[in-house]
């Protein structure tokens, strides 16, 4: 379903978009970091309930294993397993 495979890539990418900066403030983090942090990942939970209930747990097959891994790992918990020592998890 390259559709799912698009959403779920554009989702991990807006994630990236929003968490980079935060993680670099610290342990301080602006009041703009935190909500923009918060506003993304209640909208990917709520996006990924909503594919769960229609149709499971996406697959490499439905979405591809980039957008899948993509999806479910934020940051560098997911560059690190969508491509450990070039090697990819599925």
């Amino acid at each position: 379903m390259p559709a799912l495979h698009d959403e779920l890539l554009a989702k991990a990418s807006r994630d990236t978009k929003v968490r980079t900066p935060y993680q670099a403030e610290g342990e301080h983090h602006s009041d703009a970091s935190l909500k923009a942090v918060m506003d993304v990942d209640r909208d990917n939970l709520a996006r990924m309930n909503a594919i769960f209930s229609t149709r499971g747990f996406p697959t490499a097959a439905q979405g591809g294993c980039d957008a899948v891994v993509s999806a479910m790992f934020p940051g560098r918990v997911r560059d690190s397993l969508a491509n450990p020592n070039g090697v990819a998890v599925c």
